[in-house]
């Protein structure tokens, strides 16, 4: 049982595990669900199918088709990045970026595709992704066309550190700007944002519409044995952060697991970033020994990191078969979490 389930008091039914079975019957078992797998697959892709000719007859231009060779992979419908304002409880200026199927978006004759980067025309709710992760930007020059652009960047430069074979589900980053003074310390950060995530985490479980509020789910940490939440605070920022995440994106893990000063001296002075987890699951020997030595109980923990590091520290957070494994193939959402907790958060 997942942390989030304990809290909700919440036990998902589930088929009992199979026992005594030789290698013959879980072979068949295997087949079975690979067949049901491949018709869930069917499913989706007549539906597309069927949103399609709906397009076409409401005049709209359809998705763009190359003649398919014979024995070719089939092909995924074709994705664009949009972007969009997020909800946001207290007016501070908020920014989602996500994939969306470009059949799905408005004709746009000036874009380069033809279609627009805004989000779906007809129900958004239903084509923006549940797992969402927040990222605040807290330097002193914060602003909304930071926040926008930044959320469009870090989603398009990590993902090819983001997502797996494994763990292919899309997601969605959100960027806030939230500034705050220069002189300003990593842990007041840390809590300043700790304290406005989670007043809009209560405010998007209670919205009133649930498709609404499932498409605007901020994803907690399944995996980790610690802490509960993660969330990700820039403090600092150059004029080159673009390019910087744009080279990282190009370059891979060349940077990776090198000595900091001279993966530095090779990327320049280009930003830093704080990894923050909170809601910690229990305190142990140490946090007394800390406690005794006069120190403040430590209620979450704060890693920095370069701005060059985004992808890899976003790809520790969703794993392979991790935490966005779990949220949309075998846990959160197909064992009805999900719908528990925010049916309990409108009761």
């Amino acid at each position: 049982m997942c942390h989030i389930c304990q809290r909700l008091c919440f036990e998902p039914e589930l088929d009992p595990p199979p026992r005594g079975l030789s290698d013959e019957q879980l072979d068949a078992l295997d087949e079975a669900y690979g067949q049901r797998c491949e018709a869930e697959e069917r499913a989706r892709e007549e539906a597309v199918e069927r949103e399609m000719n709906e397009l076409i007859a409401q005049g709209k231009p359809p998705p763009r088709k190359t003649p398919r060779k014979q024995l070719a992979p089939k092909r995924m419908a074709k994705k664009k990045l949009v972007a969009e304002p997020a909800p946001s409880h207290d007016g501070a200026p908020a920014f989602a970026a996500y994939a969306v199927a470009q059949h799905l978006l408005e004709a746009d004759p000036n874009s380069e595709d033809g279609y627009s980067d805004s989000p779906a025309v007809r129900s958004p709710e239903m084509h923006r992704p549940e797992f969402g992760m927040r990222v605040y930007d807290s330097t002193a020059d914060a602003t909304a066309e930071r926040a926008l652009l930044l959320a469009r960047r870090i989603w398009e430069f990590t993902y090819g550190r983001r997502v797996s074979s494994e763990s292919f589900q899309e997601d969605r980053i959100e960027v806030v700007a939230l500034p705050m003074p220069r002189g300003t310390t990593a842990r007041q950060r840390a809590a300043a944002c700790i304290a406005h995530n989670e007043e809009e985490r209560a405010v998007r479980l209670a919205m009133a519409d649930e498709a609404v509020a499932r498409s605007w789910y901020i994803a907690e940490n399944f995996c980790s044995y610690t802490t509960r939440k993660e969330m990700w605070v820039i403090n600092e920022l150059t004029e080159s952060w673009e390019e910087t995440l744009r080279r990282a994106d190009k370059q891979g893990r060349h940077w990776w697991g090198k000595d900091p000063c001279e993966a530095d001296a090779e990327a320049g002075d280009d930003g830093r970033f704080l990894s923050v987890s909170y809601e910690r699951f229990e305190y142990d020997s140490e946090d007394e020994d800390w406690e005794r030595r006069g120190n403040p109980r430590r209620e979450f923990f704060v890693r920095e990191h370069f701005l060059r590091q985004f992808g890899e520290v976003l790809d520790d957070f969703r794993g392979v078969r991790g935490n966005v494994y779990r949220f949309y193939q075998t846990h959160f959402i197909p064992e009805g979490v999900l719908d528990k907790e925010l049916a309990m958060a409108r009761a």
